[in-house]
This record gives C-alpha cells, sequence and structure tokens, in this order.
C-alpha cells in the first residue's frame, strides 16, 4: 500500500470515541443551603444559636426579638431566640458546661495479632465439636433464660463464635486460651463450661501425633538417662582397679 493509499484508508476509519466521564451531580439549592449552615454551625467560634435559629428561621416563630440577651465571651448580644430558662447555651458561650467526655478503655482483648499456628483437627473431629458446641449453648440458654424468647442459643453464641472455636479445640485448653483464641463476650460468665466440653470431646478423640511426639521425648529421655548410668558404672568400675 503507498502513502495516499494509507492517507486516504485511515481518513475512512471511524475515531473512537472518548471515554465518557461521569460528571459530579451539582447540588440542589436545599442541599447547598444545608452545607452552609452546617458548616457555619460547626466552624463558628461565637454562639452556636446564631446559625442554628437562621437555618430554622426561629425570629419569624417568636414575638419581641431582640426581648433578651446572651452572653458571648462576656459581651452581651441580642439573640433572635434566647436560651430557655435553664437550658445550657452551646460550648462556645458555656465551654464549662460542656466538658469533653474521656473514655477509658479497660480489660483490652488479649488476642494476638499475625498469623498463628494451630493444633490440626481432622473433618470427623471438627464436625463433631461443632455439633458440641452448638448443643452446649442450646442447653445454656434453655438453663438460664428458661422463659426468654430473645435470648436464644444463637444469640449466645453465634454461629460464627462456634466457627472459630471449633477448628481451635485442641488448642483451648483453659478459660484464658479461649479468651486469647476468640471474642466473645460471655467468655467470663460461660468459658469454663466451654473448655470443660471440648475436653470431654477430647477424650474421645486423643492427638495421635502430640502423643507419637511425647512418647519420642520420653524414650530420648531414658535413652539419655541409661547412657549416664552406663557411664558412671564404667567409672566407678575403673576406680575398683
Amino acid at each position: 500500500m503507498d502513502r495516499d493509499a494509507a492517507v486516504e484508508a485511515n481518513d475512512d476509519t471511524e475515531p473512537t470515541p472518548a471515554p465518557k466521564r461521569k460528571s459530579k451531580k451539582a447540588m440542589s439549592a436545599m442541599e447547598a443551603r444545608d452545607r452552609r449552615f452546617l458548616l457555619e454551625y460547626i466552624v463558628t467560634t461565637g454562639c452556636r444559636r446564631i446559625p442554628w435559629n437562621k437555618f430554622f428561621g426561629n425570629a419569624s416563630k417568636r414575638e419581641s426579638i431582640f426581648s433578651h440577651l446572651t452572653i458571648i465571651n462576656t459581651l452581651p448580644i441580642a439573640l433572635p431566640c434566647p436560651v430557655p430558662a435553664g437550658a445550657r447555651c452551646c460550648d462556645n458561650c458555656a465551654p464549662d458546661q460542656f466538658p469533653v467526655e474521656t473514655i477509658r478503655l479497660t480489660g483490652g482483648s488479649s488476642l494476638k495479632s499475625g498469623r498463628r499456628r494451630h493444633a490440626k483437627v481432622s473433618e470427623e473431629l471438627l464436625h463433631e465439636a461443632t455439633e458440641v458446641l452448638k448443643s452446649l449453648r442450646n442447653s445454656i440458654a434453655r438453663r438460664d433464660f428458661p422463659d426468654g424468647y430473645i435470648i436464644t442459643g444463637k444469640i449466645l453464641m453465634s454461629d460464627q463464635i462456634v466457627e472459630a472455636i471449633a477448628p481451635r479445640v485442641r488448642d483451648i485448653t483453659s478459660i484464658e486460651t479461649l479468651a486469647d483464641n476468640i471474642r466473645w463476650h460471655w467468655t467470663p460468665k460461660y468459658g469454663g463450661e466451654v473448655v470443660d466440653a471440648i475436653r470431654n470431646l477430647l477424650l474421645r478423640y486423643p492427638d495421635l501425633e502430640l502423643e507419637a511426639r511425647e512418647a519420642d521425648k520420653r524414650e530420648r529421655a531414658f535413652v539419655a538417662l541409661q547412657s549416664l548410668a552406663e557411664a558412671d558404672l564404667r567409672k566407678k568400675t575403673w576406680a575398683d582397679f
């Protein structure tokens, strides 16, 4: 293809339309007004009742518009809508009447961040643990809330909590380890029953890998002790000669 033909071919090609940009939706007059008064209410260093009253049009709802005064920074000014008797004005006019609340968190969660290795559980044990936990939660609900229609087993221990505990049954040996592994509101009250149920369950599902490791440790300790005894015997035998 020569140059002229290439140019003609390029001219015949339809231009690719530019992607449409989403235009920002314009604010309505009401939205703009709301935003303006909200901003004024937030940033003002004067009385917050002034933008408040303007926004709600309180001046037209009261008689004797300037018949009352309020104190702002020790200077009296007139407000269209005075502070009701016995009521607080705002944090700018009377900051001592609006103390900043302090929130103290105690007894924080002891859950540790990051990945944690958990003892393996078989599918059979996982299924059995799930059923045991569901049965336990229903038993607790019937026992402690016999006439309750709101507090049910699922309220006491949700399915999410059950699904979190079941794979970790080999790691949960006490209330403390339960609290370390699971964030559950009822741990202080019912954690002991959960631990007991898990302990009884594991009697039927011994950890064979753990038992094998413990047996290996005992065997190595016995061999080491036997070697020491033989060495001591040889030492005493040579001493006799």
